[in-house]
């Protein structure tokens, strides 16, 4: 058997990292902790963070996304709230801000600005895969 292999539903088991994610964060820290966790989430695969749920699952946003048929730098900035909404429990997210620089329009700069929270608390996802699936 391979040191990994696709499940069904397309998730590796045992669980391959890119290297993006580093330790989990000290759940007493500061702007500097907060800043390097979303560096990592904003760096990780789709298969490696936890199952979108609520108002950004994939079907719902795509489908959304092509009746409102709003322009590229809206739908970056949606998919960005929708994974910090998921994935980073200890801030507010207040406004997601992408420009586009070059006349191509291939580069691309995202601003986020957020509020941390007063609770001091974070919570991770933990989704359980049985082993047959």
């Amino acid at each position: 058997m391979e040191d990994s292999q696709f499940l069904e539903g397309g998730w590796k088991f045992p669980t391959v990292r890119s290297g993006a994610v580093h330790q989990l964060p000290d759940l007493h820290c500061g702007e500097h902790d907060i800043n390097q966790s979303i560096d990592d989430v904003l760096q990780t695969y789709l298969t490696e963070r936890c199952i979108p749920y609520l108002n950004c699952e994939p079907c719902y946003v795509l489908d959304n996304v092509r009746v409102r048929r709003i322009a590229l730098k809206d739908e970056i900035a949606f998919f960005v709230r929708c994974v910090l909404l998921n994935a980073e429990s200890r801030i507010y997210v207040n406004e997601v801000q992408v420009m586009c620089f070059t006349q191509g329009g291939n580069m691309v700069d995202i601003s986020i600005w957020y509020t941390i929270k007063q609770t001091d608390s974070l919570h991770y996802h933990i989704v359980s895969l049985p082993l047959s699936e």
